[in-house]
């Protein structure tokens, strides 16, 4: 699923999904951590990155510039994060009945 954010009067495309996911577990940052600004910011990246992929448009967006885009963005990523979440709840398969 894309969504997207604005930035700058520019409308990003972002895709909250299990690559991302995985790639933060491959850096070695997890969701559930106690301190989990990285883990967010590192998200926020790869869905960015995932987002832009979907829609093959380029990401203009340098890497190091990123924590200055997730402060303006966040609480449209929140959002995005949000979906995914409710999302993945939603398609868990139910205990059948006895």
């Amino acid at each position: 699923m894309v969504e997207f954010i604005e930035y700058k009067n520019e409308k990003l495309p972002i895709s909250v999904n299990f690559h991302a996911l995985a790639q933060i577990e491959k850096e070695g940052l997890e969701l559930g951590a106690e301190n989990n600004t990285e883990a967010m910011l590192r998200l926020f990246w790869h869905s960015l990155v995932a987002g832009h992929f979907y829609q093959e448009q380029d990401l203009k967006i340098k890497e190091e510039h990123i924590s200055f885009v997730f402060g303006a963005c966040f609480e449209q990523f929140e959002k995005v994060l949000t979906l995914f979440l409710a999302s993945r709840n939603t398609t868990k398969k139910k205990p059948a009945k006895k």
